[in-house]
């Protein structure tokens, strides 16, 4: 229960978090420039709309002022424009006569012949009512306020119904027009106005105010409407709208939209409690992101946000619904960001986390630990902790990719055969001595191979279902085998094995031996010491291989497999530069440089372990073998020189080995001259020399020389390990000798070697 408390509270984390950034950008007014810039956008992508052409506007306007004179005017102008008007339903001035004038009577004469004048009325900045002086006011049928609210971006979005029990301008105007005409259903309560913006003030019918006058508009344009007289003039009463952002119209055009929105029924309206609906669709969305990858979380998100501004845009183009844009979009766009940074945050703590266990387990195993880069540390430094990841996972994976090399470069040449399989049989690993005495490889099902041939179907089926397994031995090809299981561990906290080891050994040698001692064992009592003594050694060999098949199954497949997997892992990652993928492709690189390491490591240690049989050498004989065997295999043309009767005592075998390395060092580092010059001989009784005209090297590195994969040269100019000089040393040492060169570059290298007497 407190797990799945735990799960939901995770999901709808994301949702809450968004709820509560939004609340607190609203409650700043950090999205109302953004609101209000989709509002202008909405209505500019709604395009303009149908006007009801009862309603017409007559302008005070530049012209009129050039032609009548400067505003405000002489209030008898506005008498013939009432005579004029006698047969429009209404005329409502967007005036503000608030001062007494000589020419009032005249005018409210005027005004009470009509019948059907509405005036305006306002506030000045301290509050003050500005209404139409008394003579005027008795006489009009009724006044509105024309107080409008201007938001920062310059557009008023509504008008109060009521300002001290003083309808809106329009309100009033319809309320005239009630008169005449049919009612119009109109607010009767104080609330804000929303207004429909329907189109650009310049398509909205208007008459210039000098043009009315002189008659030269027919009387008929003006029978039966509403007929509303303002400024439109510059400087005066500017207003922006959806429409007019780049040229400002006046406030006679709020008035006269607001009045075309209550005639057609089209105010903008808005949706109740809207906020509830926003707020659990959040939490829903937050819940089912959870469920779906990030690709799919973005796409959703974007869809999303698409979806919702062309839902407000068909709600304002349809049906004058005006639906919040910049809040739910911006908390849709917030949910899927907080969710993918959620998603990628437990990523990168598991990942961190893996890293950090393989790295505090294996690390301090490893012998031979890169050096640290200093320009790469210098910019890891500056990258983000899971760069420093990658390149933790680099350094162990090169390094287990030279254990994997060497595990492989070792089963190669191991006597015995070693193959893995996973516990359905199918073989993923085989040296080349199990290959060839099962006759299987990769891919193949082991089962097929051992049953019945070398083994029963029970005993198969036993091998499977235990981890503790002895070994048993088969006689085939009129040879002994001795077959041994081991169980395999890929992960070390598995308790069930996930795959067999099977170690294949011919023991026909050991169980020959073990039958002569039986046979002997009454009358060659010396025969039969020395057939314990290589009985024993044979045990010991077994012992180590045991080891090492131990370390193969265990100790390294399973680390290699975890590299394997975070590897591929981090490849399938978007977020990995170039860089990290750079780290990941070394891997490869670093396992294929490991098998000719191992290879020549491995010739070392057989001949640090290997017995020492002392006796008369003729140096000079394998000298001629060795060049002999170089010059068959290679075309290079070279001057060989030998010197006769050279002989030491000491271990044929090993000697042989040393001679070759430094007479094949030799031979490598003449093969760019034209005609090579190598010679072996001896300046003084047990001092010996190999001399060459190659490439030579520095005195400054000659301490380098004998040192384990220490090169003074290009691999790509001349190929090896650094192994080679390091072995010859090893033999010169068994044989209490020592071992030194000196060389000039591009002239040539002497080797020197003694020889204990």
């Amino acid at each position: 229960m407190i797990w799945r408390f735990s799960n939901l509270r995770r999901k709808l984390l994301p949702g809450l978090i968004s709820i509560a950034t939004i609340g607190f950008l609203s409650g700043l007014g950090i999205l109302q420039p953004v609101e209000q810039l989709a509002y202008q956008t909405l209505f500019w992508m709604r395009g303009e709309q149908a006007w009801n052409d009862r309603v017409v506007v007559i302008q005070i306007d530049d012209r009129s002022l050039e032609k009548i004179g400067r505003f405000p005017w002489n209030r008898k102008q506005y008498i013939p424009l009432l005579n004029l008007l006698s047969e429009a339903d209404v005329v409502a001035f967007d005036l503000i006569w608030s001062e007494p004038s000589p020419e009032d009577p005249t005018l409210a004469t005027a005004i009470g012949q009509h019948g059907r004048v509405v005036l305006a009325s306002a506030r000045d900045s301290i509050g003050v009512n500005l209404e139409p002086v008394k003579p005027l006011k008795e006489v009009t049928s009724a006044i509105g306020h024309i107080e409008k609210h201007v938001d920062l971006d310059g557009i008023s979005r509504g008008i109060r119904a009521f300002v001290n029990n003083i309808p809106a301008f329009a309100i009033a105007t319809l309320q005239t027009d009630a008169l005449v005409q049919e009612g119009t259903a109109l607010p009767t309560s104080n609330r804000s106005l929303l207004i429909n913006w329907l189109r650009s003030s310049k398509h909205i019918p208007n008459y210039s105010f000098v043009d009315v006058i002189r008659s030269q508009v027919p009387g008929q344009s003006f029978q039966n409407k509403i007929v509303l007289v303002g400024v439109t003039a510059t400087g005066f009463d500017e207003l922006i709208t959806p429409f007019d952002r780049t040229s400002p119209t006046s406030g006679i055009y709020l008035h006269a939209t607001l009045i075309n929105n209550l005639l057609q029924g089209n105010l903008l309206q808005t949706v109740p409690n809207i906020w509830i609906v926003q707020l659990l669709a959040a939490l829903a969305l937050s819940v089912w992101l959870d469920r779906l990858r990030t690709s799919t979380q973005l796409w959703i998100g974007i869809s999303f946000a698409i979806a919702w501004f062309l839902i407000s845009l068909l709600a304002l183009k349809f049906g004058a619904v005006w639906l919040p844009v910049a809040a739910p979009i911006v908390l849709i766009t917030l949910i899927v960001s907080i969710r993918i940074l959620q998603e990628r945050l437990s990523l990168n703590a598991v990942l961190h986390h893996q890293v950090q266990e393989l790295w505090q387990r294996y690390y301090p195993d490893l012998v031979n630990r890169p050096a640290p880069d200093a320009l790469v540390t210098q910019k890891l430094a500056h990258q983000p902790v899971s760069m420093r990841r990658v390149k933790q996972l680099a350094t162990l994976a090169e390094q287990f990719g030279r254990s994997h090399a060497a595990q492989a470069a070792i089963a190669r040449n191991l006597s015995i055969g070693l193959l893995a399989s996973d516990l359905d049989g199918f073989i993923w690993f085989c040296n080349p001595i199990a290959s060839s005495w099962l006759d299987v490889q990769i891919g193949t099902i082991l089962q097929s191979k051992l049953v019945p041939t070398w083994m029963s179907q029970s005993q198969w089926n036993q091998e499977l279902q235990t981890t503790e397994t002895a070994p048993f031995e088969v006689t085939q090809f009129d040879q002994w085998f001795e077959l041994r299981f081991e169980p395999l561990f890929y992960q070390p906290q598995d308790l069930q094995p996930s795959g067999l080891l099977l170690i294949l050994e011919d023991i026909t040698e050991r169980k020959q031996s073990a039958i002569a001692l039986q046979t002997y064992a009454d009358t060659q009592a010396d025969l039969n010491q020395r057939l314990t003594e290589r009985t024993t050694q044979l045990e010991l060999v077994n012992q180590e291989l045991e080891a090492f098949s131990y370390a193969v199954s265990h100790d390294l497949r399973a680390p290699l497999r975890r590299i394997k997997g975070f590897s591929e892992l981090l490849l399938d990652e978007n977020g990995l530069d170039q860089t990290g993928k750079d780290y990941l492709d070394r891997i490869q690189l670093s396992v294929q440089r490991m098998g000719d390491l191992i290879e020549d490591l491995l010739k070392l240690s057989r001949i640090i372990r290997a017995e020492m049989y002392m006796e008369t050498v003729d140096l000079s004989q394998i000298a001629l073998s060795i060049v002999q065997e170089f010059q068959q295999q290679s075309g290079q043309v070279a001057k060989i020189t030998i010197h006769p009767e050279l002989s030491c005592h000491g271990d044929a075998r090993l000697l042989s080995v040393a001679l070759e390395n430094l007479l094949g060092n030799a031979w490598k580092y003449t093969s760019h001259k034209a005609i090579a010059e190598i010679e072996f001989g001896q300046i003084e009784p047990n001092v010996f020399f190999v001399r060459d005209n190659g490439a030579g090297f520095e005195m400054s590195q000659v301490d380098r020389l004998f040192g384990a994969f220490q090169r003074l040269h290009a691999q790509e100019e001349f190929p090896g390990n650094g192994i080679g000089l390091m072995t010859a040393r090893r033999i010169i040492h068994r044989h209490q000798g020592r071992i030194w060169a000196k060389g000039i570059v591009d002239r040539g290298a002497t080797f020197y070697f003694t020889i204990a007497s």
